[in-house]
């Protein structure tokens, strides 16, 4: 005899998409490294550079994003979009590649100035700064000069004008997924301009730039993991009952349990009509 699932039945027909979200956030740290001095950073200025300066000396930008302290542990990355504001550089077209860090690194209170400022050369590095030689001046290194980072792009992006512009695709949601799952290896991405030749610099507004309206911006569309036990069947939930029991049918985990079968169309028609003829029989009872 067949032991038909009852309880959550509705739940275990009707199988609902999953609850979708969305979150904006600012870097929770970034900074700037000059290849021409190594002791010299720019973690609590208004600009990350990238590109080569006048003088074809190349600069890099670090940015981090804290994904797991916004986005529920178990969600699916949709999309993620990271807009920045280019302030001020040549107005030669480059492209800028954001590119996956793998190591972690610093932003001490190094300031190269103000807005107008300029501040491309960087200022001296303080305790806890990235610089092109150390992940936290000056105490540890990088692995390699310039930073130890992917060498294909996650994304890139041509810029020339001040304005602003958007990196997108598949390779920043595989980021932003990766560093969810395990966010122990979120370093964040490398901001990487035109080196082979100079005039190519590009400030972009940082997070300590006085206009939040142009702080860097990291727009994640997410998915929230499905939740056993809540009678509501999502994604991949052969059934859910509402409760996280096992032995009833529906496991603990969600997955039909062997020997149980779930009422077909014309079963549950059945049931209903039984149902309802048992309202209709108490309430003639009660008449």
């Amino acid at each position: 005899m067949r032991r038909l699932l009852l309880v959550g039945t509705l739940a275990t027909l009707l199988c609902v998409p999953a609850i979708a979200g969305s979150v904006v956030l600012t870097p929770s740290k970034d900074n700037s490294i000059y290849a021409d001095n190594a002791a010299r950073s720019n973690g609590m200025g208004p600009s990350v550079f990238a590109g080569a300066s006048g003088g074809g000396s190349p600069r890099r930008g670090l940015m981090a994003f804290d994904v797991a302290g916004a986005i529920p542990a178990g969600a699916v990355i949709e999309s993620a979009v990271l807009t920045l504001n280019l302030s001020h550089g040549q107005p030669t077209e480059a492209a800028i590649g954001l590119h996956l860090l793998l190591a972690d690194w610093g932003e001490g209170a190094s300031s190269s100035g103000g807005p107008g400022s300029g501040g491309g050369g960087g200022a001296p590095a303080a305790s806890g700064d990235a610089t092109w030689a150390h992940t936290f001046f000056d105490t540890a290194f990088w692995s390699t000069a310039g930073g130890d980072f992917a060498g294909a792009a996650s994304a890139s992006q041509n810029v020339s004008t001040p304005g602003s512009y958007v990196w997108s695709g598949a390779g920043l949601a595989a980021d932003v997924q990766a560093w969810l799952d395990a966010p122990a290896s979120n370093f964040g991405w490398l901001l990487r301009g035109f080196e082979a030749g100079g005039g190519a610099s590009k400030a972009f507004s940082s997070r300590n730039t006085p206009d939040a309206a142009l702080r860097p911006a990291l727009t994640i569309e997410f998915a929230e993991p499905a939740v056993c036990g809540n009678a509501v069947r999502e994604d991949d939930e052969q059934c859910d009952d509402g409760n996280n029991v096992d032995g009833d049918g529906c496991s603990s985990s969600c997955t039909i349990e062997a020997g149980t079968a779930i009422p077909t169309v014309g079963e549950w028609g059945l049931l209903l009509l039984a149902a309802g003829l048992l309202w209709l029989g108490t309430r003639v009872f009660r008449n």
